[in-house]
């Protein structure tokens, strides 16, 4: 199963956090694909590669460079703008 992500940029509630782990060991996913953006999707990142380490992680980068994270994943699309980029996470991914 693929699982995209897409979260605020700042950052994730304990809550949300919580959540998010809950959505992953019940799916365990072989891919995770999120945006690369500050906040919360950076935090997704290091939560999926910690719990789970064989999990691909698929990089969906902005064009505009500002807020992005530069997180290191197992393969890094082409840069998009911001509606292009949230449209393939959606086509690619069940997104959460």
């Amino acid at each position: 199963m693929k699982i995209g992500f897409r979260g605020a940029r700042h950052g994730m509630t304990k809550l949300q956090k919580e959540a998010l782990r809950q959505v992953l060991a019940e799916y365990r996913p072989a891919e995770f694909h999120h945006g690369d953006f500050v906040g919360a999707d950076a935090e997704a990142h290091e939560i999926v590669r910690a719990a789970y380490p064989a999990t691909r992680i698929v990089i969906h980068p902005p064009t505009k460079q500002t807020l992005r994270a530069f997180c290191q994943g197992d393969e890094l699309r082409p840069a998009r703008g911001y509606i292009a980029r949230n449209r393939e996470l959606v086509r690619t991914a069940i997104c959460w």
